[in-house]
Formats: C-alpha cells, sequence, structure tokens
C-alpha cells in the first residue's frame, strides 16, 4: 500500500519489506512507528558497506574487530526483524571466532558470501522504502538559531533522563534510541547540543561503549550548570 499523503503524523510503512519481518520489528520497537523507521534509516546509512569493512578487516588479518562487527549486526538485525540477515551474521561471527578458512572463499554458500547476500537485500528494501518516502514528503528547510540557556530546573528535569539512557544503553538498543529522542527534543538548541550531535552520531552506528562516554560527559556538563545545593 503506498504512502497516505493525507496522514503526515506517522511515518508510512508497507505491509512487506524483502529480508524484513515489519510487524517482529515494530514490536522491538514498542510499536512506535517513528523510533522504528528511524532504526532502519541509521541501519542503512551506517552499515551499506558492511560485508565490505569486515572482508577488508578480514584480509588484513584483523578477526577481533571484524567478529566485534559482526556480533553488532547479530543484535542489530535482531532488532529490526531481519532474520535471515542475524542469521547470516551470527554464522559470519562464528566462523571467524574460530579462525574458519573458508570464512571469505568464492563458494556462495561461504559464511561471508551468505552475509554478503542477506545485508544486500535488507540494504536494497530499506533504500526502495526511504525513496518512495522522500518522494512522498521532501525535507522542510531549517534555519540556524542561538543557544538557549536551561534553567535550573530544566536541569534538574533532564539529568534523570539521561541516567535513564545509560542504563538502557546496556540494555535495550530500541529503548535507548527513543529515550535519546525524549533527551535531544529537551536539549535541541541549548549550549548541550553539540554534546547532543556527538551523541546521536555514536547511536546513529549502534556505538553504544562511544555513546557512554559522550553520555558520561553530557551528564557532567549538565551537573556543572546546577546549583550547588541541588548536588548536595
Amino acid at each position: 500500500m503506498p504512502p497516505d499523503p493525507t496522514n503526515s503524523e506517522l511515518p508510512w510503512i508497507p505491509d512487506t519489506l524483502a529480508g524484513i519481518d515489519l510487524t517482529a520489528g515494530l514490536c522491538k520497537a514498542n510499536g512506535n512507528r517513528h523510533l522504528y523507521r528511524k532504526l532502519l534509516r541509521l541501519f542503512h546509512q551506517n552499515n551499506s558497506d558492511i560485508d565490505q569493512k569486515i572482508l577488508a578487516l578480514l584480509q588484513t588479518g584483523d578477526h577481533p574487530t571484524a567478529r566485534r562487527l559482526a556480533h553488532t549486526i547479530v543484535g542489530v538485525a535482531g532488532t529490526l526483524g531481519a532474520h535471515a540477515l542475524q542469521i547470516a551474521a551470527k554464522t559470519l561471527e562464528q566462523a571467524i571466532t574460530r579462525h574458519d578458512p573458508d570464512i571469505t572463499s568464492r563458494h556462495p554458500e561461504s559464511p561471508w558470501h551468505l552475509f554478503q547476500n542477506a545485508l544486500h537485500v535488507v540494504i536494497q528494501a530499506i533504500a526502495t522504502l526511504e525513496q518512495t518516502d522522500q518522494d512522498q514528503h521532501p525535507p522542510p528547510n531549517s534555519t540556524p538559531s542561538l543557544p538557549i540557556p536551561l534553567t535550573d530546573e530544566e536541569i534538574q528535569a533532564i539529568v534523570p533522563l539521561a541516567y535513564k539512557l545509560a542504563e538502557l544503553l546496556e540494555t535495550d538498543i530500541s529503548e535507548a534510541m527513543h529515550q535519546f529522542d525524549l533527551l535531544k527534543s529537551r536539549l535541541a538548541g541549548t549550549d548541550h547540543a553539540d554534546h547532543v550531535t556527538i551523541l546521536e552520531e555514536h547511536l546513529t552506528l549502534f556505538d553504544t561503549d562511544a555513546a557512554g562516554h559522550t553520555l558520561a560527559r553530557l551528564t557532567r556538563a549538565l551537573h556543572d550548570t546546577m546549583p550547588r545545593e541541588t548536588h548536595a
């Protein structure tokens, strides 16, 4: 079913999408269509060539990094509902762990080739979805503005959001992305926008370790601007 131009409140999600179980993916996102579309878009933006990155790492003997990338795709694919890609990534990860000599052989059933094929199906499907959406809803123009200072009350309300995000980074990437959106909306246009931008870059790469470090710096910066009696 094509997008409904009369309904701009919810992002369009088709009935089916090649390589992706949309029902499972939406369930992982707790039915949040905005969050789910964002996860799909970020996966496409940051992992279109992940197969080539892993191949290059394997060819140079950097098996630990290659295994870490494959492991990341296992988790993210599961979140998106991309079951075949998740299985292929897990198979690749296991092959890397045991240093399988046939990981990248020319055989079409080799772990890397199976991963590449599954990845391309998902990437192409998301690309088609994004193009359809852009054709229907071109992005609006934006204009820069001066930073907005936060009040003490606003900071005291925002800090718990940062702490909650830190917890979710360790347990649930879908919920973490939703929590980040809440935090981002509260800090939009403020003096802390630079931290938010860096944090978003880490999250788009699903790099939870780097995101955690940036979030810690953001939390300290927020604490530094709070009144002394609030710290007591």
